[in-house]
């Protein structure tokens, strides 16, 4: 069932480079929402066959793909849902990918496994730290009505170049077709660190806080990057706006506390140096537990301060110490809420207050 747990890798802990194939333990969070279904005047269609509201066009890891969402009001969250991925030959041009979860969304309702088949283009970067590859899963049929999608960004964050040390995932099903759910999934995993690693870094500070922090290199092996999705209605599905931030996150070791921020936030597309747009996203209040974090509050504030400006009704942070020397942290987020009257956020969307608004999204910052 969806909650947290202790992850155990497969023995393939990485997937290697040489043949682009692997399983690997995950960790992440998902949200089943509700469609709205269509009307005439406010009436429903007649003949009573209720047709739901249409998929949105956003964009997952700079890669345009449909990823829609329904009734933000109404979503159902699985926090800390564990699992693994499978992948195939990624960099073969004849790859596919398979997102298998072990947990529950809040009405009861079974995490869906995602699959998706496609081609991906190793890139080769020695000593940069760069992704060795991306994977772009196609949509294939799940049912005769619904379609699923996965994408995984592949990072090679020790630069040996043989091996893929850090995957980040997200997941999307039903996003096509007239059916009632969507559901959303954002997960992480590779090497997570071990007890001991983490002890390590804990006793270097002194049992105090230690920093972690990435600044936007732009590309897929960025900082920190979020999608932003509000809906405009039952009739033309909903709008989504990516982007990309620094992130700096602090360990308190003393009181558990895990707490950041997304900074410097700009429009993904936009590429680094481009002017930022006025606001933040905090992550805090997360709960750190052996090797992993949990729980929390994510918010969109003024940047540079604490002061909210779009009201959120529920949010999940979930993360993990990673690398054999817990130098990285990685992990995901979800929220949905609604936009404050004004906001930067609200503006940059050319939203209104009071529309709802879902927030998917994922971190990674080096100690």
């Amino acid at each position: 069932s969806g909650g947290g747990g202790t992850v155990t890798a497969p023995a393939t802990a990485q997937i290697a480079a040489a043949t682009g194939s692997g399983t690997v333990a995950v960790r992440g969070l998902a949200t089943r929402s509700e469609r709205q279904p269509q009307a005439l005047g406010g009436a429903p269609l007649p003949g009573g066959v209720t047709i739901y509201e249409t998929s949105g066009n956003g964009v997952q890891f700079g890669t345009n793909s449909t990823f829609s969402v329904g009734d933000f009001q109404a979503a159902q969250q699985g926090d800390t849902v564990t699992g693994t991925l499978e992948v195939s030959g990624f960099n073969t041009g004849s790859s596919s990918a398979t997102l298998r979860p072990n947990g529950n969304f809040t009405g009861g309702t079974a995490i869906t496994d995602v699959s998706g088949t496609g081609g991906a283009t190793i890139n080769e970067a020695a000593g940069s730290g760069a992704p060795t590859g991306q994977y772009n899963g196609s949509t294939g049929p799940a049912t005769s009505t619904a379609l699923q999608g996965v994408v995984v960004a592949y990072i090679d964050g020790d630069d040996a170049d043989s091996d893929i040390d850090l995957v980040q995932i997200e997941t999307t099903s039903g996003q096509a077709g007239n059916v009632q759910f969507d559901e959303v999934g954002i997960y992480y995993g590779g090497v997570f660190a071990d007890q001991a690693a983490v002890d390590a870094v804990a006793a270097s500070v002194g049992g105090g806080t230690a920093t972690y922090s990435r600044t936007d290199p732009g590309g897929p092996d960025t900082a920190g990057v979020f999608v932003v999705a509000t809906s405009e209605g039952s009739l033309t599905g909903s709008e989504f706006e990516a982007y990309a931030g620094d992130v700096s996150i602090d360990v308190n070791f003393g009181t558990g506390d895990v707490s950041g921020r997304i900074s410097q936030v700009k429009d993904a597309a936009a590429g680094v140096g481009v002017g930022t747009l006025g606001f933040d996203v905090t992550l805090t209040g997360a709960t750190l537990s052996g090797t992993h974090f949990e729980g929390g509050n994510i918010n969109i504030v003024n940047a540079g301060t604490n002061t909210v400006t779009d009201t959120m009704t529920r949010s999940a942070i979930n993360g993990s110490f990673m690398g054999t020397d817990a130098d990285m942290i990685s992990g995901v987020f979800q929220g949905n809420g609604t936009l404050g009257a004004g906001s930067a956020l609200t503006s940059d969307l050319g939203a209104a207050g009071g529309d709802p608004f879902f927030i998917n999204g994922r971190f990674t910052a080096d100690e």
